[in-house]
């Protein structure tokens, strides 16, 4: 009897802590479906970045989100940010919960999108400059170009990246797109395919 008490006990507990941490839960298992790439829009986004960052220890030294470096980072520490960042979204209302989700799945899809397509173009600079003449990105340049000197020719962008400027333009230019309506978005990916469609003929 003690023992079947001791074991409703002990389920009653995992379970109320199931229910009272449902956000938690939702993190760990898309950790464990996706691996230390999930983290990347929880580094990026404003809704998860600051309780991201605070679980890396030498975050001051980190251009974007490093990978090499986060994978060093003990697992240990990766669940208290999972633990942080799930009771956190449990304090949103519904609507900015739902929101967040949302813009964290988009994040992703918008990342593979542009892997994708610099992919099928075979070249990091030339995929910039194709996506400085398109209307709908070309906004997402101007603070990369006011700090190029005032005769700068925008003709090959993608060349006059540095390294650092590059490793933070891509995550601005993924939340930029976010940002956009999702029409917007569609039309613009449907010319730059388009456009890499043509080089390959």
């Amino acid at each position: 009897m003690k023992t079947l008490i001791t074991a409703l006990v002990i389920i009653c507990n995992l379970t109320v802590g199931l229910i009272a941490h449902p956000q938690v839960e939702h993190l760990k298992a898309m950790y464990k479906a996706q691996g230390d790439a999930m983290f990347v829009p929880l580094y990026w986004l404003p809704e998860t970045s600051q309780i991201l960052r605070e679980h890396i220890p030498d975050k001051d030294n980190w251009v974007g989100f490093e990978m090499g470096l986060w994978a060093k980072v003990t697992e240990d520490q990766k669940m208290l940010a999972l633990e942080d960042l799930g009771v956190e979204f449990e304090r949103f209302e519904e609507a900015k919960l739902n929101s967040t989700w949302r813009r964290i799945g988009d994040w992703q899809q918008i990342s593979s999108q542009l892997s994708l397509l610099a992919g099928f173009l075979d070249q990091a600079e030339g995929f910039l400059d194709m996506a400085y003449e398109d209307p709908t990105l070309r906004p997402a340049f101007d603070w990369i170009i006011e700090g190029r000197n005032p005769d700068f020719d925008t003709k090959h962008i993608g060349s006059t990246f540095a390294s650092g400027e590059l490793a933070s333009f891509y995550p601005f230019l993924i939340e930029y797109i976010l940002n956009t309506g999702e029409k917007e978005r569609l039309e613009c990916f449907a010319r730059l395919f388009t456009q890499i469609a043509k080089t390959k003929q």
